[in-house]
């Protein structure tokens, strides 16, 4: 039985079993998958960009930080990446969208990039 963890987000932080986990940005979404928090990272326009081509991290129950995704720059070659600004759980794939509708699908055990789907939804 997977239970559900404890916690709650304010702006940049998260609170894990009332362990405190800050990040540099507000904290856009967050899902649970495989008993861990997967954190997306808001992007805003006034932001520098690079900050968010990777900007999905795992947090365990104990508040550490188990990783981030890895950089998208290594799987888009020549391709400009983009910042990530939706975060989704399908098919029990962990996904995570860019802003030109990249999808990346991610390995929920270290946050390396398995898939890219690119193209028209």
């Amino acid at each position: 039985v997977l239970r559900m963890i404890n916690y709650s987000k304010n702006g940049n932080e998260l609170i894990i079993n009332n362990t405190l986990v800050k990040f540099n940005y507000p904290i856009y979404k967050v899902v649970e998958f495989n008993g861990l928090l997967i954190v997306l990272l808001e992007f805003k326009n006034s932001d520098n960009p690079k900050d968010f081509y990777n900007a999905v991290y795992a947090i365990s129950d104990t508040g550490d930080i188990v990783w981030q995704m890895e950089d998208v720059k290594r799987v888009l070659g020549t391709f400009e990446p983009d910042p990530l600004v939706n975060l989704a759980v399908s098919d029990n794939n962990l996904i995570a969208v860019d802003f030109c509708s990249r999808k990346y699908i991610l390995n929920p055990n270290n946050g390396m990039i398995q898939n890219v789907q690119t193209g028209r939804w």
